[in-house]
């Protein structure tokens, strides 16, 4: 014997006067299986007619993910003591005690609000036993190359980086190309098997140790100086820039191939 639901206990919101129901509620369809099972097109601005009937259960079903208990979400009834009401998750259990139970309810949950007309019919044929929506699909998000692209492996728009560095001291750790975006310093390489240790110089002239990745022959130091130092066993380098880009300096990430300015030791 397959035991009944039991009704969870929900504090319902009791509204002081009936409201007539519109004769624009839209009536669910029922399935080509059974026409107790009906399914509807969730519209935010439709009241959905539900016939019931007394001593028949009848279930509202919500989309999986979708509940009552957020923090703003609730329930409204216009004759509480007419119904007995719970609530499990999606899942929203009714079941008509008066013998003229017609009211109405609304739903709030943590996606959408519903309204809905509840009307008594004599027929168990007529009464819904379920009620189910269809919702109008999600658009699916537009691709975004320039979400996923990675610092420093696209060709940057050269009047929107900055590619104005000047270097000196040991000629074989100079970078063939360099510019930043105002989050990123990337340094090009022919390659990159012996690559120095990258410090970044403060305005007291002290050194800290960046941190980097390399994306193919580009290293990709993860902030911005005005000047950087460059170590590599006794080899030493210096790099300064006085253009430092802001790091909103492109909102639309968008890249044009374009062409580096050259970074030589004797600039």
């Amino acid at each position: 014997m397959r035991a009944p639901v039991a009704f969870a206990a929900l504090t319902v919101v009791v509204s002081l006067t009936v409201p007539g129901i519109s004769c624009a509620a839209i009536n669910p369809a029922g399935t080509k299986y059974d026409s107790r099972v009906k399914t509807v097109f969730y519209n935010p601005d439709d009241v959905v007619r539900v016939k019931v009937r007394q001593g028949t259960s009848t279930l509202i079903q919500l989309e999986d993910d979708e509940t009552l208990e957020a923090a703003n979400g609730g329930m409204g009834i216009g004759d509480s003591e007419a119904w007995t009401i719970g609530v499990r998750g999606n899942n929203i259990f009714m079941k008509p005690k008066a013998a003229s139970p017609d009211t109405n309810i609304t739903l709030v949950t943590n996606k959408r609000t519903y309204a809905f007309a509840l009307e008594s019919v004599k027929n168990d044929s007529n009464a819904a036993y379920i009620v189910r929506f269809n919702y109008p699909e999600k658009p699916e998000p537009k691709p975004n190359p320039a979400a996923n692209r990675q610092p420093c492996t696209d060709l940057p728009d050269p009047t929107a980086v900055n590619v104005s560095y000047q270097a000196w001291g040991d000629g074989a750790l100079t970078p063939t190309a360099m510019w930043d975006d105002g989050r990123f310093t990337c340094m090009k390489y022919p390659r990159t098997n012996d690559l120095p240790a990258i410090y970044r110089i403060a305005g007291d002239g002290s050194e800290t140790l960046t941190n980097y990745n390399v994306e193919g022959n580009i290293v990709v130091v993860h902030s911005v100086a005005k000047e950087f130092r460059l170590r590599l066993g006794e080899q030493v380098l210096g790099i300064r820039t006085d253009g430092l880009k802001k790091a909103n300096f492109n909102r639309r990430n968008t890249t044009v191939p374009g062409e580096y300015r050259e970074v030589t030791g004797d600039e």
